[in-house]
């Protein structure tokens, strides 16, 4: 178990280890990632043990750190990108062959890994997805989530404005896509009408990103 994973540097190294034989695109991504984002921040709340969602995992970096930082976790991630995914399983089959996390190809609108799970976490999704689709997620992440379980939330902030146009201009280059940013309070007001409670807020600056992180207990 990994008890040193508190520090952007550290999570880089094991992120290198992690993805030493992919090909050097996502090689090279999930090794620059924990420096533009809080996962010694997100760590903290995952459970000891039990059963994890991860929703739009990307490449599993997070699952992968979690895996190496809980060993009593199993887990599930899922996307709609087949090279992210492919990194994941390829990841996953290299340094976990206990199955211990499984990577699966699906977008957010198809059918959702069978519920509950003592996590769920959903790490900068929500601004990818359309405006009108982005409260029926975070609900249904909520729902995933069993009771006295977690949803572990954390997106892009959309102030401030410099910051926020950064992270824009960031997802064109890299996703091609314009992102949609929801305010956090809109985020908190929707877990909160669904039952959840809002253990854990924060807000954290890592070079020109700007990030927000929600914790929320499912009612018990």
């Amino acid at each position: 178990m990994r008890t040193d994973l508190d520090r952007p540097a550290a999570i880089a190294a094991v992120a290198r280890d992690l993805y030493r034989n992919a090909s050097p695109a996502p090689r090279a991504l999930q090794s620059l990632r924990p420096f533009i984002c809080p996962f010694e921040a997100l760590l903290p709340w995952v459970p000891e043990r039990g059963r994890m969602l991860d929703i739009g995992c990307g490449a599993g970096l997070f699952l992968g750190l979690v895996a190496q930082a809980r060993p009593q976790i199993t887990a599930i991630g899922f996307d709609a990108s087949r090279g992210a995914i492919a990194a994941a399983q390829q990841m996953a089959l290299e340094h976990f062959g206990d199955e211990r996390i499984d990577f699966r190809y699906s977008a957010v609108e198809e059918a959702w890994p069978a519920r509950p799970f003592d996590a769920v976490s959903i790490v900068d999704v929500l601004h990818h997805i359309p405006v009108d689709g982005q409260r029926t997620v975070v609900e249904q992440a909520l729902a995933h989530v069993a009771p006295g379980g977690v949803l572990i939330y954390k997106d892009m902030a959309d102030r401030p404005l410099l910051k926020a146009g950064w992270n824009r201009l960031h997802d064109l280059v890299m996703a091609r896509q314009w992102i949609r940013y929801r305010p956090i309070e809109e985020v908190r007001a929707w877990v909160e009408q669904a039952g959840g409670t809002v253990i854990h807020r924060a807000a954290r600056s890592m070079g020109p990103y700007a990030h927000e992180l929600l914790v929320v207990r499912q009612a018990t």
